[in-house]
């Protein structure tokens, strides 16, 4: 009888070990994961102080040209239009990265 009363609680601790082995196992999964995500957060703010200043360099840009151009103003708006047209297809690559990282 007390054999098996032994067993029963060597079992008992044999369950109860593996349980905290599992346990440590899934936390330290959370801790890596999260780690994760704080480090893709970290990338994600950054994106978006550079895409602030490219956008304040373009702003910029085109206040430039309105203000020192040396054409009519009949051509101004056109000379504009064309420089804005070109500075938004050289930052599309940074709205499409901003966008896939983070849809609106």
């Amino acid at each position: 009888m007390a054999t098996s009363r032994w067993y029963g609680r060597s079992k008992a601790l044999e369950v109860g070990a593996r349980q905290f082995v599992e346990v440590t196992a899934g936390l330290n999964q959370i801790t890596e994961l999260s780690e994760t995500t704080t480090a893709a957060a970290r990338e994600t703010e950054l994106g978006t102080k550079q895409q602030a200043t490219a956008v304040g360099q373009v702003t910029a840009a085109v206040s430039n040209v309105a203000n020192h151009s040396n054409i009519s103003p009949a051509n101004e708006l056109g000379k504009i239009c064309l420089t804005t047209s070109y500075m938004l297809h050289r930052l599309r690559p940074l709205r499409c990265a901003r966008e896939s990282c983070c849809p609106s």
